[in-house]
């Protein structure tokens, strides 16, 4: 809200897309209804700015129990979202029940963000909602086998090792994910000259600036 609003209605958007405050509720001491305050107040300026704007829910990952205290806020927020969409006539994407997001495929390692084809699956919902036909080809979600009860815990005690851990400690500091990334596309871009030919130019521009 603070870097990037502004910046964004000075461009004169047709369309906005807005998912903001999932980083706020990985913290628990976030006030859940201070951050809903500062939502709709960021989503009336969206609206009134006659964009169509689209808002998401965040998907409830059910991984391990040690993040059920994670989930119950997701759960209060998704509500608050999809209220805020009615109420202001925002278009919603319905995140949490769409419930392919099940799969293990689309999501990253840390099972927060979503993996390359999880987003792939994202960029088709945003399309249908906004009305635009597209010709993405989604993979085909193969049903994945059931692990042993062994596998299982390994899995779960590696997850909690490598991810739920790290976590935890970086919000301890007050340290964020974005604090240290770079937007991936600074300037505008035409997304229908197609992206890895406009990263490929990227990538080679940097080279010879390089030397």
């Amino acid at each position: 809200v603070a870097d990037q609003l502004e910046p964004a209605l000075a461009l004169q958007p047709t369309h906005i897309t807005f998912f903001a405050g999932g980083n706020d509720l990985l913290s628990l001491r976030t006030d859940l209804l201070a951050l809903m305050d500062r939502y709709e107040a960021a989503l009336t300026r969206l609206v009134g700015s006659g964009a169509q704007v689209v808002v998401f829910t965040a998907f409830d990952v059910r991984t391990t129990r040690l993040l059920s205290p994670l989930v119950r806020r997701v759960l209060t927020y998704n509500d608050a979202v999809r209220d805020l969409a009615a109420t202001h006539g925002a278009t919603l994407v319905d995140h949490a029940r769409v419930r392919d997001f099940e799969h293990p495929a689309l999501w990253a390692p840390d099972k927060i963000h979503m993996s390359r084809w999880g987003h792939k699956r994202m960029a088709a919902l945003v399309a249908d909602a906004i009305g635009v036909s597209h010709t993405l080809s989604l993979r085909d979600l193969v049903p994945h086998e059931p692990r042993d009860w062994r596998t299982a815990v390994e899995a779960e005690v590696a997850f909690v090792r490598e991810e739920v851990v790290p976590l935890v400690r970086r919000r301890m500091r007050g340290e964020y994910d974005g604090d240290r990334t770079l937007p991936k596309w600074p300037d505008p871009v035409y997304p229908a000259d197609g992206l890895k030919r406009l990263y490929a130019e990227r990538c080679r521009g940097a080279a010879i600036r390089a030397g």
